[in-house]
């Protein structure tokens, strides 16, 4: 079955169904901003503490609420706050996020924010001092776990949470949602009922709001039998929602059920329906002698279901956020939904996007680079003014996109490895104290860019050609240069020769002494480029 963008369903309860006995996979009730878990004496749920989901955002009481209102988190910083709650892959879940605002700063200004699950946006949240709003939405779980997000869409709108709910599913439930659809909850009520139902009545722990006639001719009846079998009833509702139900006095009348008013009371403010369903009608059929009823219905928008940032950089970002404590309270979808990316990375614009960016600069990594070598299509990896240990891992230079690599200011050791030669990509490598000499191969065919600050220029003809001084250690960061000549044979195929803004003390007060000395005897041939720009060649004081 196919859908299209805000496609409405409509399930409506006629029969007397159900009741199995199941074990659900997934029952996960969290208490956002609370410190510690208590039980609810009406349903007997056990509420947790969200500080295992999420690991950012202030926690507040509101003095208004009761129960699972009582507490919320806010957050301040992030453009996206997701909290990550464990599922199994392919699982059908049914998760509720809920909001009450209860002036709890002070402020008399209910917020509005954006609500987003798993990388699609699920809506805009709409709060009011006095009332609670629920949002609540069904999908098939493409992994191992489903995040639930608030981002702030407004300045001075600080997104918050109250509580998140997530039930898992009979997979038979609701089986005419495509795996790559989800389906949006719009109303769900039970006619007739004389109060709201929910867990355990409904083991699947849906809320139905008890719904009384509004029109005269219009009234409840209860059913009379001790026992009602719903095995037979599409998506198993509970029994006290179908118990009673919505009828007329005769046949002669019909029931209008109206879904106009739910699409123009939702708060979803970025969709626009098209839908020609404004009402239902309900009638006896010709011959029926006995008039129509209703028992229950439920109202779902479909959405299709985005796909999702690509697995190979969701893995490398993953291995990121393992090796980085302060990565790991970027959650959620990475690049979806747009504008929503995380913070330091630059995604493309795709289906299902790649990221092309990691802007990490000065974000306090310490500890070994991981292997990042899944993201291929990364153009751009800036992780300069960290504390990042190790050597350079060898996969960096076999990407086969990337043309910008920042490493500088970090704590480096080793060699610049050889997939990092006789590349076109953009090295800064300056400021690695801990690295030791290297070798840098050139030919003619694939001239190397040897455009490194001064200290990484000699760290590559360390020993080998000039005797150094305590380059790591020397006051101001100025290279002392002076020893012996440059021997003939290593500029003989080297064609590009870069020293440009580099402070070099020289033994001689004269570039053309630096010249004679240092390419004296040297067959520089096929080298057509000497760059000296920004320099300051002088006589040493000592």
């Amino acid at each position: 079955m196919g859908y299209t963008p805000n496609t409405l369903i409509v399930a409506i309860v006629l029969a007397i169904p159900l009741f199995t006995k199941l074990s659900l996979t997934t029952f996960v009730s969290i208490n956002c901003g609370s410190s510690e878990p208590f039980t609810d004496p009406q349903t007997n749920i056990t509420w947790t503490q969200d500080d295992a989901y999420i690991e950012h955002g202030q926690s507040f009481n509101v003095s208004l609420g009761l129960g699972t209102f009582s507490t919320l988190r806010a957050f301040h910083t992030l453009k996206k706050n997701c909290y990550e709650i464990e599922v199994q892959k392919g699982e059908k879940v049914l998760t509720r996020a809920s909001f009450f605002y209860g002036n709890y700063d002070n402020k008399f200004s209910p917020p509005m924010f954006d609500l987003i699950f798993d990388g699609n946006y699920w809506g805009t949240v709409i709060t009011s001092i006095s009332d609670h709003v629920d949002y609540e939405a069904i999908y098939v779980a493409k992994g191992n776990y489903t995040n639930v997000c608030v981002s702030q869409s407004n300045p001075n709108h600080i997104p918050f949470i109250s509580s998140i709910e997530v039930r898992g599913l009979d997979p038979q439930m609701y089986n005419h949602l495509h795996q790559n659809h989800s389906l949006i909850l719009l109303s769900r009520r039970a006619f007739g009922a004389n109060q709201t139902v929910r867990y355990p009545d409904d083991v699947y722990d849906r809320i139905w709001i008890a719904k009384n006639s509004d029109q005269e001719f219009i009234y409840s009846i209860q059913s009379e039998a001790l026992d009602i079998n719903i095995s037979t009833v599409e998506d198993q509702p509970p029994k006290s929602a179908i118990q009673n139900a919505f009828t007329l006095p005769n046949t002669t009348f019909g029931i209008q059920y109206n879904i106009s008013s739910l699409l123009q009371s939702t708060s979803d403010t970025n969709n626009n329906y098209n839908s020609s369903m404004n009402s239902l009608y309900f009638h006896a059929s010709p011959g029926s002698t006995l008039p129509p009823l209703i028992n229950a219905a439920e109202v779902y928008r479909i959405e299709p279901l985005a796909q999702g940032t690509d697995s190979r950089d969701v893995e490398g970002l993953r291995q990121l956020r393992l090796a980085f404590k302060t990565l790991s309270e970027w959650k959620g979808d990475p690049c979806l939904p747009f504008p929503y990316a995380w913070e330091w990375i630059q995604c493309t614009a795709d289906p299902k996007p790649r990221v092309k960016a990691l802007n990490l600069s000065s974000y306090d990594l310490n500890g070994i680079l991981p292997d990042m070598r899944s993201m291929d299509a990364l153009e751009i990896i800036d992780l300069h003014n960290n504390t990042i240990e190790g050597p350079i891992p060898e996969f960096l230079g076999f990407l086969p996109l990337l043309r910008v690599l920042n490493l500088s200011y970090n704590s480096f050791n080793g060699y610049i490895p050889n997939s990092l030669n006789n590349t076109d990509i953009d090295i800064d490598i300056t400021h690695l104290p801990e690295l030791q000499n290297v070798s840098i191969t050139t030919t003619s065919d694939s001239p190397t860019r040897m455009s490194f600050e001064l200290h990484i220029l000699l760290l590559i003809i360390a020993k080998q050609i000039l005797s150094l001084g305590d380059m790591g250690n020397n006051k101001g960061g100025v290279g002392l240069l002076y020893g012996s000549r440059v021997p003939p044979t290593f500029f003989d195929e080297l064609t590009h020769l870069f020293l440009h803004q580099i402070p070099i003390i020289l033994e001689k007060d004269s570039r053309k002494s630096f010249l004679s000395k240092r390419f004296e005897g040297s067959h520089s041939k096929n080298c057509s480029n000497l760059w000296f720009s920004w320099n300051c060649f002088h006589s040493p004081t000592h």
